[in-house]
């Protein structure tokens, strides 16, 4: 990879692919095309993967998010193969469903990156907190897997943070809308199927009850995870630590609204070649009757509802 290719959306640092490469020791010509090698070599050798062939943007990719760790990318492509089998439902695409339900929230990767190219998300819930089921929910995690999909295959990014809007929210009905099973296994989905290095929670809220939401982060996710969630009583607060001429209006930034972003996200995912992909990806899989006994296995089969916990930053 020379240069990281244009998106219509997302938007990168002119520094972006350089800082990266360098902060993990692939700076030198050659360096991260002979570990790309090794990855790709070894992927070709795990006979129970569905998938062998991967871009090798696509893995280049994988080894910066796991901070330059060709063995961690590994076991992230092991990870998230084994997850779309044993989970299949959150990587069913259907697109259909999602619209039945868009209108519902917003979940959306702003185009600018922070000056340290940490990719961010926000999330507004759109109807009455008393209309939250487990259907919105769901649908909510199905467009995160779409996205999170579009992210490892385009963007260059050194984490993520996420940024919920939810003034206005009662979370006695929100966490009554809320299936906890599927919770904790999107949670385990995002850490450590696609190891997304999540740098920070904020909740935007006025309300004291925020401490329901605060206290199933801590069950769902890691402590080191769970202590970077921060509650913010005003924008003022969250401007903070995101810079306001990257959020949303809605959030009073300069950037378009959350519904406008939205709608450009829904457009670019069905475009024939995006709707394809994430559909090629859905179905990287592995097949578990060619898989080799031992500890990853026994670490995953029959474990419905945990799974152990992957550090990362």
């Amino acid at each position: 990879m020379q240069s990281i290719n244009p998106h219509p959306i997302l938007k990168f640092n002119p520094d972006t692919l350089v800082t990266l490469r360098r902060q993990y020791n692939y700076e030198k010509p050659g360096e991260m095309d002979a570990a790309i090698d090794v990855l790709e070599d070894w992927i070709k050798k795990q006979e129970h993967f569905t998938k062998k062939e991967y871009p090798r943007e696509y893995l280049e990719r994988a080894i910066i998010l796991l901070k330059g760790s060709v063995e961690r990318a590994k076991l992230q492509i092991e990870r998230i193969c084994t997850m779309r089998t044993l989970m299949s439902k959150f990587f069913e695409i259907d697109m259909k469903y999602l619209e039945e339900y868009k209108d519902k929230f917003t979940l959306v990767m702003l185009p600018k990156m922070t000056k340290d190219h940490i990719r961010v998300f926000t999330n507004k819930m759109l109807c009455p907190s008393s209309e939250l089921n487990q259907q919105i929910f769901f649908a909510f995690y199905m467009l995160g897997v779409l996205q999170w999909e579009h992210l490892k295959r385009n963007d260059y990014c050194d984490g993520v943070t996420f940024c919920l809007d939810y003034r206005g929210i009662n979370f006695i009905e929100f966490m009554a809308g809320i299936n906890l099973v599927d919770t904790h296994h999107i949670a385990t989905i995002a850490v450590e199927g696609f190891c997304l290095r999540i740098k920070g929670i904020h909740i935007l809220t006025e309300s004291n009850s925020v401490n329901l939401l605060v206290a199933l982060c801590r069950q769902i996710f890691s402590k080191k995870v769970a202590d970077r969630v921060r509650v913010h009583k005003s924008l003022d607060s969250l401007y903070e630590v995101v810079p306001r001429e990257m959020l949303p209006s809605d959030l009073g930034g300069d950037e378009d609204s959350s519904l406008k972003l939205r709608d450009e996200w829904f457009k670019l995912l069905k475009e024939k070649d995006n709707f394809n992909y994430l559909k090629e990806m859905c179905n990287a899989r592995t097949n578990e009757a060619l898989r080799q006994s031992g500890k990853f296995n026994e670490e995953y089969m029959g474990m419905a509802g945990s799974f152990r916990s992957l550090n990362v930053d």
